[in-house]
């Protein structure tokens, strides 16, 4: 399932052989544990089926959004702004911000702008944003 996933959040891996896309998801797991290694992983559930991927580090000052991804099929109902608007208000009760790191072409900026965050740097190809408590 981690495959579909990871295909749904870089459509340029689609098309790409199962064993090198396995890699991939091997490879961004490892990366995700070294760098935040207390971080959830929670599978989203949408009528008893996994639909997507949501993973939060939540530390003392602030609590990172490391991925959310949902399968195109459920994409365009509101499901990622329901998951994000619960995201921060836990976070708003917690009295800590909520970051996150964005590639400046994704278009899901627009959906964090909306939720409230706001860039405060920006590097490379991405963007870092962060709604405040």
């Amino acid at each position: 399932m981690r495959s579909a996933f990871l295909i749904a959040s870089r459509s340029e891996l689609a098309g790409l052989p199962e064993a090198l896309i396995t890699l991939q998801v091997e490879a961004q797991g490892r990366d995700y544990a070294a760098r935040y290694p207390h971080a959830d992983e929670q599978i989203v559930i949408r009528d008893g089926r996994a639909v997507g991927r949501l993973w939060v580090d939540r530390r003392d000052d602030h609590w990172r959004l490391i991925d959310i991804v949902l399968l195109p099929a459920v994409r365009g109902a509101g499901l990622a702004t329901r998951l994000l608007t619960g995201l921060v208000a836990d976070a708003s009760r917690a009295g800590v911000p909520v970051r996150l790191t964005v590639a400046r072409d994704n278009d899901a900026r627009r959906l964090y702008a909306r939720l409230g965050f706001a860039t405060v740097a920006e590097e490379g190809l991405w963007v870092l944003m962060e709604r405040p408590i």
